[in-house]
């Protein structure tokens, strides 16, 4: 898989894509759960910048709804450790901020032993080690609150 940025295409670029193919469209969304509830998978996982980026406060809930109504559930994919060594307080924050989605429509977001789930990206040099592992199980109080 290409990244968008080796490919010499903007974020922004993909965005608008995005936007042109109709993903910003209730009908569209449905269609695309409804084939992956046919093809039996069981989640989404929704790439997440952070809050009030890409427009998430609109495409998370609508992403949510969409999936949930076909018996999915969606979890996001914390972008932001892929780009940087992103701070403990800042991973809290965002943490927090996400529990209110998934507090919100618990039904609709992913469960694994009880625990939301939340995938991490970290491709950065500055995040591949251990120091990121024991930084995001201290975020997540031992691992107790959020499946890692």
């Amino acid at each position: 898989m290409v990244e968008p940025e080796e490919a010499g295409v903007s974020v922004a670029d993909v965005e608008q894509l995005v936007v042109c193919a109709g993903l910003d469209d209730t009908a569209v969304l449905d269609h695309h759960m409804a084939d992956l509830a046919y093809a039996g998978e069981d989640a989404v996982i929704a790439s997440w910048w952070g809050p009030g980026t890409h427009r998430e406060q609109t495409r998370f809930p609508a992403l949510m709804s969409a999936a949930a109504a076909h018996g999915l559930t969606v979890t996001p994919y914390y972008e932001k450790e892929g780009q940087s060594d992103t701070s403990l307080a800042t991973i809290q924050s965002d943490l927090a901020y996400l529990a209110g989605y998934e507090k919100a429509n618990p039904g609709a977001f992913l469960h694994v032993d009880g625990k939301p789930v939340i995938f991490v990206y970290n491709a950065a040099p500055a995040t591949s080690s251990c120091a990121t592992v024991s930084k995001w199980k201290q975020a997540t109080n031992g691992f107790a609150d959020w499946y890692v």
